[in-house]
């Protein structure tokens, strides 16, 4: 069976967004969504490996709420929902 390697980057734009709730509001940003991917492979068919300058996937194969997120944006109110 062959391996299958997982790697796990958080972008220059996420950290940014991060560093700039934290120093407005003392809490980190909330998470709106996750998306997952494959880095994708190059014209010699070798895998392009994610860098943290990356702003978006190159083939996304999964996009979810968080839980928790989910379950306030199906259970509040529209006028009431947090800002998701």
């Amino acid at each position: 069976m062959a391996e299958t390697a997982l790697t796990v980057i958080t972008t220059n734009k996420v950290r940014a967004k991060m560093a700039k709730a934290i120093a407005e509001t003392g809490r980190i940003a909330i998470i709106k969504e996750l998306a997952f991917g494959t880095g994708g492979v190059d014209e010699n068919n070798e895998p392009i490996a994610p860098s943290v300058a990356d702003n978006a996937l190159r083939r996304e194969v999964f996009r979810n709420l968080p839980a928790k997120a989910r379950a306030v944006a199906t259970a509040a109110p529209i006028s009431s929902a947090p800002n998701f």
